[in-house]
């Protein structure tokens, strides 16, 4: 783990009021979102789960389809892997994804799990794996949040509010 994340985790820990969040005590089974103010997210328990610098994608005018980007970090001795997500306020359904290049062509492929080893990372990005979210319900725009829930192996279950960035990010982020 990075000294950064470290040191970030740690302040979370010890000051959980400072950057306005408030203190959790349910476990893993109804992990709440943490919110910080500089649009990185994070959802943290006792499970040894860490999601981080999730975001999604601006819509599109007139389109009901954009996609969503994290990093999840896999604290725990054991493999998981992350099975569906939901966002029922955003959209109708969110599948997963990966994007990868077949001889000389970029194909996007739906994909029943993404697999994160034990003590490993899974990047949720650009041009990678990603989550696809279909049938928005309003146009997401710059600024807007948007609450994830994601599903895990084991019934581990985590919830994050994911900040709305524009279609430059991608860029930027990727």
């Amino acid at each position: 783990m990075s000294t950064t994340v470290f040191v970030l985790l740690l302040s979370l820990m010890l000051a959980p009021n400072v950057l306005g969040h408030r203190s959790q005590t349910k476990r893993a089974s109804s992990a709440g979102p943490y919110s910080i103010s500089s649009s990185i997210a994070f959802a943290r328990e006792e499970d040894g789960v860490l999601i981080s610098d999730g975001w999604v994608q601006e819509s599109p005018p007139s389109q009901t389809i954009t996609a969503a980007y994290m990093k999840i970090e896999n604290q725990t001795a054991a493999d998981i892997s992350l099975r569906s997500a939901s966002a029922d306020d955003a959209a109708q359904t969110i599948e997963l994804h990966k994007m990868e290049l077949v001889g000389s062509i970029m194909k996007m492929r739906r994909v029943e799990t993404i697999d994160i080893p034990a003590g490993g990372t899974a990047e949720l990005k650009p041009g990678g794996y990603h989550l696809m979210v279909i049938g928005l319900k309003k146009e997401l725009k710059e600024g807007d949040k948007v609450t994830i829930t994601l599903e895990f192996s084991g019934g581990l279950r985590k919830t994050i509010t994911v900040p709305v960035k524009p279609r430059s990010a991608m860029v930027k982020e990727g």
